[in-house]
């Protein structure tokens, strides 16, 4: 099988500071986005989640979004593993549905996060 990087349509950002991404439903805490873009992101979390599963969520944004705090969108996890640390697993989400705003935002983020912080 192909390396996930080779068949990812566009390739996500790096992220040097963990944002937070609730489900919106239940406001509950799902984990922590280690890396994102518009198509999709990679969480961090200490649930197992299971593949095929469709969330509406919310992911946080940094202070300098203010006054937004959370960017909304559903996502579907496409995979689902142990993380390198063994008290922590990954999912991969896909973004199924996301508003012009929204989408806006995370395109936002991954410039901000760029300029900040530098390509991987």
């Amino acid at each position: 099988m192909s390396n996930i990087n080779d068949r990812r349509l566009l390739q996500r950002t790096n992220l040097a500071l963990y944002l937070k991404v609730l489900n919106a439903d239940s406001e509950q805490l799902l984990g922590n986005i280690i890396d994102i873009n518009v198509c999709g992101f990679l969480l961090l979390t200490k649930q197992t989640l299971q593949p095929q599963t469709v969330f509406n969520v919310k992911i946080e944004l940094p202070e300098e979004f203010a006054p937004e705090t959370f960017a909304r969108c559903t996502a579907i996890i496409r995979r689902a593993d142990a993380s390198i640390n063994p008290s922590f697993y990954e999912a991969g989400f896909e973004i199924t549905d996301i508003t012009p705003q929204a989408r806006d935002q995370i395109e936002q983020l991954e410039q901000a996060l760029l300029l900040k912080f530098g390509p991987e």
